[in-house]
Order: structure tokens, then C-alpha cells, then sequence
């Protein structure tokens, strides 16, 4: 009977893993048979069809890309501000090349219309400088107050000071003689700088040699200094380092007058002998400003879209634009400031002359370009809108840089900004020998009567302060120093963050015999004790 019974039983379990293997056959061919709509029930719940957990790995992946989609949209580089601003919905993100070298781009949120920066991001160039500057590469580094390096003799044998690598803008090739001991004539030095392992990368001997791993560089470039190539390259290293003692002024109406602080500038200075060349003319932006200086270019249309090898090319347009899109009159050269007729710079890489017939006020209305000769064996195609590179300050690179502009369209803070970074990268000192004066305020900007346009000067101020350190003369903060009490007007200015009344001519333009002389002390104190 047992055996029966046990026969019986495993003839149950037998019915019933027949009846489970049948349903999971079942709920199988249903999972994998079933249509895109069908959801199959299981122990665990309910499981889509393979038809259906398609569609829906499909619309997973739609969704993915979709939200990759519009996240790249929203962070496309666009050439300008203003066309990214157009590019994108409000709390998108967008992005624009950045002006500064070290930089590659600025990325912007779209903020109800208004471009709110969000990051900045490095250039190739800019990843290099810091690595040069903080490189384990370095067998010695001799640093500023602020950090920087001074100069670096690195293992390669390269020998950078302040940045610049001496011997490859030379064309010398000089390498690594040696890992010179402290022995012979690194012993006889006056000074030597030693590493770890007791090797001298430098030293400055006794008799006046200047050694570099071993090698007398002095004596090495002399016998390597014949020819005017040379000369030229040693002459513009020198330059960089030692810049001229001349002034150059880039501003609007604030310095452009005859009476202004910048005509009385010189007799307040230690050294009188300097020149000044003051390029400043009423009326302009700062983006007008850099694009005459050459610090910024501007896009002008030729006629038929060429250069011609020889002879005038008409010019279609004579407008400025600016890198944000907007079209600005015209920046040629006023010539009541001196500047004459013609006016030098270099489109599309080719340097010449404008030169207009005729004017209707300021503006050329029969503007043409004419290329120098030599420039051209035949006649240049370029582009709608070609880039031009304004040449009226050339030679003036290296002279100590006086900025005094942005009250024209201070409160497009943005722009003043990119254009007064702009002008200082133009000055091709290495350490920027640059003075900055701020837009001052008037009526209707302070803190109650104006606070959206007091809140731009103060912006402005802030940047410049971040921008130059020490040398910049807060002229609205200057000016709030030297109110006439008695007046009621230059009190309540003060208490609204305004620059006094009975400082200025009209609201805004400063008196000289008071206004001026304010701002001319400041500035000039600033290059006396800085000795620019």
C-alpha cells in the first residue's frame, strides 16, 4: 500500500508541475507573442509583452535624447550675446566665444530675456599658462608678491621670464648642456640656486656671468647676436619688459575736451618729459573707443566684395559692428580731434588708407580704401561685413594706458566690461601698465533718485577694481569727497551717491578749474607712485 500511495502521490506532483509548466508556457508565449499593448499577468505582477517593453525602451530613448537635444540647444555657442538671447527660451543656456586668450567660452543663462553669466571656461592657451606658471617641470621659480612666477628655468633648458620664453622667441636653441654640481664654476658663484640633488640650474658668478645649467647665456647670445633679425627680437623682448614712459588715452568727452584733465596731465607728473597722445572723442561707447583704438575690430562691406591690388575700393557700409551684433555710427577718426582726413587700418589682414570726399557732419559719406603698395598682386575676395582692425594707435603698444570710457552706454554693463578687458589686452606690455578713471554718475543716477543706473556704475566700478587693482581712480568716489557744503544741492548728491553738482558744467561734464583737477591729481598720483 505504500508503494501504491507513494506511486499516487508522485502522480499529484506530477499533474501539478504539468499544470504550472503549462501555464508558464502560457504566460511565456504571452510575453513574447503578446502586441504592444498587452500587459501579462504574473506572480510578480503585472509584465509587459517584449512588443511592448520595446515601445517603450523607444520612448525611454525618444525621451533621452529629446532632453539631450534640447539641453545641447540650450547650451549652443552662439557668436554673440544677442543672438543667443534670441536662440533661446527664458532659463535656457547658451554660450559665447570669450574675448580674454585664457578663455574659451562664457556660458549664459537666458533669465526672462536678460544674459546672466553662469561659468566661464578655459582655453588651450589658458590650461598652458597655468601650467607654466605652476609646472613640476620647473627646476626653479622665482615668484612675484602675488604668486607668479618671474622667471623659470625648466628641465628642458628653457629659460622664461615673465612668462615669456626668452630663448625660443630668440630662435636659440640652446637645451641642456648639464646637470651642473656644485663644483668649479658653480662654486665660484656670487649666487647660485641649488635643487634637491645639489645641482645648480642657475648661477651668477663672481666676474658678472650668467650661467643657466652650466652654459653662459650672455655669451652664448652674443655669439649668436649678428644680424638685424636678432637685434629686432632683443629689442622687443626689452620693450615688453621695460615699456615706454609716453601716455595714451582711450575715453569719451570726459577727456576729450581741450580743457579736460587729460591736456593738463603732464605738468602734474614727476616726469615731464613724456608725451601724450590722447585719442578720446565725445560722443563715443566704449565699444566705438576699443574698435578706433584697434583693440576691438569692426565689419565694414565692400564693394563687389573684393580688394582691389591697386587703386580705391568703395566702401558700402562705413558702420561699426560691434561683436554683439548691434550697429553703432560710425568710428572714424573726428577730425576736429587732430586727426585729419584719412584714417590707417587693415581689412581682411591688408593694411591702408580710408579716405572719404566728402562728410555730412562726422561721417564719411564717399568713404574708400585704398591697400598700400605692395600689399596685393591681385585683387582680394572677402566677406559681407569683413572684419577690420583699426592702425590708428599703432606704434603706441607699448606706451602706459590711460581708459576713461564706458559713460555712454554705462548701463549695458556686459559690453563695457568685454570692451574695457579688450583695450587692456591690447597694450602689449607684459605686466599691463594701465590706469583706469570710472564712469561718474549725475542727476536721476544715485541711490534713491536712480538705483538701476546707480547700481550699473557701482557694477562697473567693482569690475574695474577687480580688472586693474590699485591703479584705478573711482572718480564718483573721488568727486563725493569735495562737495560745497553750503550748497543744499552737493549735499543731498552725496547722500544719494552722486557726484556733486558744483563739481560739474551740466549735470555731468566736470568743471576744470575744480572737477578736473580732482581727477587729474588722482591719476597722476597713481603713475607717480607707480612710476608709469
Amino acid at each position: 500500500m505504500t508503494d501504491i500511495s507513494a506511486l499516487e502521490a508522485y502522480a499529484g506532483q506530477l499533474a501539478e508541475a504539468a499544470e504550472l509548466a503549462t501555464s508558464s508556457a502560457q504566460t511565456q508565449h504571452a510575453v513574447v507573442n503578446g502586441d504592444a499593448s498587452t500587459d501579462v499577468l504574473t506572480e510578480s505582477g503585472l509584465v509587459p509583452s517584449l512588443a511592448k517593453q520595446a515601445v517603450l525602451s523607444q520612448a525611454k530613448v525618444t525621451a533621452s535624447l529629446t532632453e539631450v537635444a534640447s539641453q545641447m540647444a540650450g547650451a549652443m555657442t552662439y557668436p554673440s550675446i544677442a543672438l543667443g538671447l534670441a536662440g533661446t527660451v527664458s532659463g535656457g543656456y547658451f554660450s559665447v566665444p570669450s574675448p580674454d586668450a585664457d578663455e574659451y567660452l562664457i556660458l549664459y543663462e537666458n533669465v526672462a530675456g536678460v544674459a546672466t553669466e553662469r561659468k566661464r571656461y578655459p582655453s588651450a592657451d589658458g590650461i598652458l599658462n597655468l601650467i607654466r606658471k605652476t609646472g613640476s617641470r620647473d627646476v626653479l621659480r622665482i615668484l612675484d608678491q602675488v604668486g607668479k612666477s618671474a622667471l623659470r628655468i625648466t628641465r628642458s633648458g628653457g629659460f622664461i621670464v615673465l612668462g615669456r620664453d626668452i630663448f625660443a622667441e630668440l630662435g636659440v636653441a640652446l637645451g641642456v648642456a648639464k646637470n651642473v654640481l656644485f663644483s668649479g664654476s658653480a662654486r665660484g658663484g656670487a649666487i647660485a640656486f641649488g635643487d634637491s640633488q645639489g645641482k645648480a640650474p642657475l648661477t651668477l658668478t663672481r666676474t658678472g656671468r650668467f650661467k643657466v645649467w652650466g652654459r653662459d647665456i650672455l655669451r652664448e647670445l652674443d655669439a649668436l647676436g649678428d644680424g638685424a633679425a636678432f637685434a629686432a627680437k632683443l629689442a622687443s623682448i626689452n620693450q615688453m619688459l621695460t615699456p615706454n614712459t609716453n601716455l595714451i588715452v582711450a575715453g569719451d568727452s570726459l577727456s576729450a575736451y581741450a580743457d579736460s584733465w587729460v591736456r593738463t596731465l603732464i605738468p602734474a607728473l614727476t616726469d615731464q618729459s613724456r608725451t601724450l597722445t590722447n585719442l578720446a572723442v565725445g560722443g563715443q561707447t566704449s565699444s566705438q573707443q576699443a574698435g578706433r583704438l584697434g583693440a576691438l575690430p569692426f565689419l565694414l562691406t565692400l564693394q563687389n566684395n573684393k580688394i582691389l591690388a591697386s587703386g580705391a575700393t568703395t566702401v558700402s557700409t562705413s558702420q561699426m559692428l560691434a561683436p554683439d551684433g548691434v550697429t553703432l555710427t560710425t568710428v572714424w577718426p573726428i577730425s576736429s580731434q587732430g586727426t585729419g582726413p584719412t584714417w590707417r587700418a587693415r581689412v581682411s589682414g591688408v593694411l591702408g588708407t580710408f579716405s572719404s570726399a566728402t562728410f555730412t557732419g562726422e561721417v564719411p559719406t564717399a568713404l574708400v580704401f585704398t591697400p598700400d603698395a605692395g600689399q596685393l598682386s591681385a585683387d582680394l575676395p572677402v566677406e559681407i561685413g569683413v572684419p577690420t582692425e583699426s592702425v590708428w594707435a599703432a606704434g603706441h603698444e607699448y606706451d602706459t594706458l590711460l581708459i576713461a570710457m564706458g559713460r555712454n552706454n554705462f548701463q549695458d554693463t556686459a559690453t563695457v566690461k568685454r570692451d574695457w578687458l579688450a583695450v587692456r589686452n591690447w597694450q602689449r606690455t607684459l605686466n599691463k601698465r594701465c590706469v583706469m578713471v570710472t564712469p561718474p554718475n549725475m542727476s536721476g543716477e544715485g541711490i534713491a533718485s536712480g538705483p538701476a543706473k546707480y547700481a550699473a556704475i557701482v557694477e562697473l566700478e567693482r569690475y574695474a577694481q577687480e580688472l586693474f587693482g590699485e591703479y584705478v581712480v573711482v572718480s564718483r568716489q573721488v568727486l563725493m569727497r569735495h562737495p560745497d557744503t553750503s550748497l543744499t544741492a552737493d549735499v543731498d548728491a552725496v547722500a544719494d551717491g552722486r557726484v556733486p553738482p558744483s563739481l560739474t558744467s551740466d549735470g555731468l561734464h566736470w568743471l576744470p578749474a575744480t572737477g578736473h583737477a580732482y581727477i587729474r591729481a588722482a591719476a597722476a598720483a597713481i603713475i607717480n607712485r607707480k612710476g608709469y
